[in-house]
């Protein structure tokens, strides 16, 4: 596998013209679209680099992660020393790009230490991750500042260069801290959703049991009083888990425990109805022929 050690290589490598200066490149992604080679694979290189792409077709493989590219906006992009990189691109690519070596940090004067503060640029960490618009227009701005003073004369820039670089690691460490957080939050707000699901599907299991105590155990109310939630909550989460809504579930289960008991048990059909809580022996046929296309002495008999 190809290892990287300097920009100058990387660039020869990837076939887009040298970097103006050894410990720092920075770019825009369409002015590399021209030449750069559109499949790369698998490699490594001895750099910290911050992308945002605002327009982008193709897939990119960071570590063990791979991003596909349709049409998100403010996509961030991240690579550390010695991860793994490959990308299979479309020359579409919109966006900027800083990429600099450690040497950079150093000469600047960059007190801090890149792993301990800015934790998006650990290995397993750099994960790209789109983020909102107003967050994606004021990272643009700042890597449009420091693109500029970098491809200018001024005999002060790379003093600039260094403020700038500092306040978009800034940034996006709040954009990567604010992501960090959401994704907490719908962690924590799924493993809920699962342990309220699977009491739900405990009532239903035991709401038909011979000793089942739950009234009007055939609608979704009766189980939403229970867990005490309304039934609408209820039906959102099972929905959004199982695909199915919760008076699926349980006709689901009343068919199982039905089919169960015309097998295995000799109660006629009236006596089944009743144990599994239909008001009349027709209630109960009616639903039973809907759900499979036949009747509960048919399906007996067969």
């Amino acid at each position: 596998m190809r290892h990287i050690y300097t920009l100058s290589e990387y660039c020869e490598y990837i076939n887009i013209p040298g970097p103006r200066h050894l410990s720092l490149d920075v770019r825009k992604f369409e002015d590399n679209m021209r030449t750069v080679r559109r499949q790369v694979p698998p490699f490594r290189h001895e750099f910290y680099a911050i992308s945002v792409v605002n327009a982008a077709s193709g897939t990119t493989q960071t570590g063990d992660h791979v991003q596909r590219y349709e049409a998100q906006p403010h996509i961030l992009l991240f690579n550390s020393p010695y991860q793994l990189l490959s990308w299979n691109i479309q020359p579409d690519w919109q966006g900027y790009y800083v990429i600099f070596t450690e040497d950079f940090v150093q000469s600047a004067q960059l007190r801090f230490n890149l792993m301990v503060d800015f934790p998006f640029l650990r290995l397993d960490q750099s994960i790209p991750f789109t983020v909102p618009k107003e967050e994606g227009e004021t990272l643009n701005l700042l890597f449009s500042k420091i693109h500029q003073e970098y491809h200018g004369d001024q005999s002060d820039k790379f003093q600039l260069i260094s403020g700038y670089t500092y306040l978009l690691l800034l940034y996006v460490r709040r954009s990567f801290e604010r992501q960090q957080r959401a994704a907490f939050t719908s962690e924590h707000n799924r493993t809920r959703e699962i342990q309220l699901l699977s009491r739900f599907r405990t009532l239903v299991e035991t709401a038909f049991h011979p000793d089942g105590n739950l009234e009007q155990s055939h609608l979704v109310r009766s189980y939403a009083d229970r867990l005490h939630i309304h039934p609408n909550h209820l039906n959102a989460v099972v929905k959004r888990i199982t695909n199915k809504t919760a008076k699926q579930i349980i006709q689901d289960r009343i068919l199982t425990f039905a089919k169960s008991l015309l097998r295995e048990t000799e109660l006629d059909i009236s006596e089944v109805a009743y144990r599994l809580h239909f008001d009349e022996p027709t209630h109960f046929s009616s639903f039973f022929k809907r759900q499979t296309g036949t009747t509960p002495s048919r399906f007996r008999q067969d």
